[in-house]
């Protein structure tokens, strides 16, 4: 009995692992006050990023680094940009979609239309940020795991 449960065990941590390697994220920020004072960015390209209207667009690495895959103008252009980001970097048919945001309800609403249109995904659910997701979010923020 006891080796039939260790098979059982190793069997659940295999697949875990599996789904865990499939998992992505990717997010886009507004705010970037937080870059800024922590010197990732320089004050002069923060400022003009956002009295431009640029949002960056990144992703998490598999080596779990964060890598910048694009800055677009307004929000309509960056949503399609995320959901063609999406569809490189995974196939997301059946997929379940998690978006958190930080104080921005109404943008991660439009951010699960855009996904529910260009990405053939099981569900779109909708999160408000806590915690740590807060402070690296900022004000606007949406973070997308899928």
């Amino acid at each position: 009995m006891e080796h039939a449960a260790a098979n059982q065990f190793g069997a659940i941590c295999e697949e875990l692992q599996r789904y865990r390697t499939s998992l992505r994220t990717c997010f886009t920020l507004e705010n970037f006050d937080n870059l800024i004072k922590s010197g990732r960015m320089k004050p002069l390209v923060g400022t003009l990023l956002q009295r431009l209207g640029i949002h960056v667009i990144a992703e998490a690495t598999e080596a779990g680094t964060i890598r910048v895959a694009g800055k677009e103008r307004g929000e309509k252009r960056t949503f399609r940009a995320m959901t063609a980001l999406m569809a490189r970097s995974k196939n997301c048919a059946g997929a379940l979609v998690e978006i958190a945001h930080c104080n921005n309800p109404s943008g991660a609403e439009r951010m699960k239309e855009q996904i529910l249109n260009d990405l053939p995904v099981k569900e779109v659910r909708l999160h408000d940020c806590r915690g740590l997701n807060s402070l690296y979010a900022m004000e606007k923020g949406i973070i997308i795991g899928y």
